[in-house]
């Protein structure tokens, strides 16, 4: 099928005229995109060195496909709406009340490419779960407590590894978590990311989407005069709190019709919702106001990949490319009484499934419109990405996910993830997280099981299907308690073989935006502070 441009609105002051005039969806753009092909992609191999699979017959630069790789910050799998069918929130609300996902982009793209129903983050923080991304190792394999802890240098990154094999490797980041001292930025040619420089607030550590958008395509310019394949990666972090970067014309058309009360997205007034919440005063507009708010900023991030993906267009880079999108991790909203309006404290779904999408565009052969329900890992994605480029390289603990697509099957694993928080809590002298919520997923007599342990509650578990809403499952049978036993004992064997503790490391100027963007309290001491 051949795509016909991407439709979008954009968001500047400016046009609110026109905009308002034209309505949200915007006017259908004239360019086209190749169709997407179908056909079976090879596997990978770990070896250090990257190197295009069979020398001898390898494409020559011009012909090598370009990758796109799209972060959404924070970004629940039911935050769009190509994930309606595995929504975990507002179960409990008539369907007319619950606010429903806008990402006419994002969903395209999902029905268009292969949709991973069920991915599954390592961890509920920025940093560690983008370094699983790029690496294949979970949080015991690459050693990224959360963010503030940089990536060990001996852990080789798909930026280092398309960078050897002659790409051009440009990233833009949306949010100081990612600085380049954190190490992210390891075989990026050009790596734009907000840098922390110890005074402001959190604006002064973040751009919103219309700026990182404006920035790639700046690097698609910077690019064409290098040419060959191109690696870009753009991270978009407007999901995260505040909500406050949304034009006032999606919020508007996301509220609770008539809605007139205080909730504007701020973190002073997510924090009276989270009170709320846990005194179980949480009045039922105000949660369904707050997930509008959310859902608008996700709508935002959908608008402005409109832009990019017509900038991609127009430099020819859909000719040839592979797009993966993913989020790194979800968002507890009003789901949890214990930690409501948060991420880091809990590996539940609603905080672990994320949204994953790879798509093939031009020369790059991959299916169209699958969905794979079998529960992946962020961490099978450079696998999965070395096996469509055809290089060699060190995967991790990740799997190549091409016989999802091909007709094939994936050996029986366990995914493990853990929570970061809370900090205060960690483990002094162990790896700083083995007292945090534990996550096993894996297979169950019927479907895919959710296994959670909470050390912290006197290691009480917690067994669920990895399901819509993530019902408990009550009164196990005999196999599924034999299911239950083959998670516990896996996520014993990680355990064991955790890495020693880690000290924090970074600077004063990163431990004044840690704090400002809300992922430190301001008490935590810093590196100056250190006896």
């Amino acid at each position: 099928m051949a795509w016909r441009g991407w439709a979008g609105v954009d968001t500047t002051a400016g046009d609110r005229a026109e905009r308002r005039r034209r309505g949200m969806d915007g006017g259908a753009l004239a360019a086209r995109c190749v169709a997407l092909m179908v056909a079976v992609v090879g596997g990978c191999v770990g070896t250090q060195d990257a190197q295009p699979l069979g020398e001898q017959g390898a494409a020559p630069p011009e012909a090598r496909p370009h990758v796109v790789w799209i972060s959404l910050d924070t970004t629940r799998a039911d935050a769009l709406g190509a994930w309606a069918a595995e929504s975990h929130w507002g179960l409990d609300l008539p369907a007319e009340q619950r606010p429903t996902p806008r990402t006419p982009i994002l969903d395209r793209l999902a029905g268009e490419g292969i949709r991973f129903s069920t991915a599954i983050a390592p961890t509920p923080t920025t940093l560690a779960s983008h370094t699983s991304a790029f690496s294949g190792f979970d949080s015991h394999g690459h050693r990224v407590v959360r963010n503030g802890y940089p990536v060990p240098a001996d852990v080789r990154l798909v930026p280092e590894v398309l960078a050897d094999a002659g790409w051009d490797t440009r990233a833009v980041v949306g949010a100081s978590v990612l600085e380049s001292s954190m190490g992210l930025s390891r075989g990026f040619r050009s790596y734009l990311a907000p840098e922390p420089s110890g005074a402001g607030d959190a604006l002064a550590y973040t751009l919103d989407a219309r700026s990182v958008t404006n920035r790639a395509l700046e690097q698609l310019a910077a690019h064409d005069a290098v040419g060959g394949p191109l690696f870009l990666f753009a991270h978009y972090y407007d999901p995260h709190m505040p909500w406050t970067d949304a034009p006032a014309q999606i919020v508007e058309a996301m509220s609770v019709e008539g809605y007139q009360g205080d909730f504007d997205g701020t973190m002073a007034s997510i924090e009276a919702l989270g009170r709320a919440r846990r005194a179980g005063r949480l009045d039922p507009v105000e949660r369904r106001q707050a997930r509008a708010r959310y859902l608008a900023e996700v709508a935002a991030v959908d608008v402005q990949l409109s832009r990019l993906f017509n900038g991609l267009q127009k430099h020819g880079i859909l000719d040839r490319a592979v797009v993966i999108v993913m989020a790194d991790h979800g968002e507890t909203l009003d789901d949890l009484s214990s930690n409501p309006y948060s991420h880091g404290p809990d590996v539940s779904l609603i905080d672990i499934h994320v949204p994953l999408i790879v798509a093939g565009f031009g020369a790059v052969a991959l299916p169209s419109g699958v969905v794979v329900d079998e529960p992946v890992g962020l961490v099978d994605l450079p696998a999965t990405l070395y096996g469509i480029l055809g290089l060699q390289a060190e995967a991790g603990v990740g799997l190549d996910l091409s016989p999802t697509w091909s007709g094939g099957t994936l050996p029986e694993r366990v995914l493990f993830s853990e929570a970061t928080k809370p900090i205060r809590l960690e483990h002094q002298t162990a790896w700083n997280n083995l007292p945090m919520e534990r996550s096993a997923i894996g297979t169950g007599p019927t479907a895919p099981l959710q296994l959670l342990v909470r050390p912290l509650a006197g290691g009480a578990r917690d067994l669920r299907q990895v399901s819509p809403g993530a019902p408990a499952v009550l009164g196990p049978d005999a196999p599924t308690r034999a299911a239950a036993r083959v998670l516990l004992d896996g996520l014993s064997r990680w355990d064991a073989e955790a890495p020693p503790h880690r000290a924090a490391d970074f600077d004063d100027a990163t431990h004044r935006a840690l704090i400002e963007l809300g992922y430190l309290d301001p008490e935590t001491p810093g590196p100056s502070s250190a006896p």
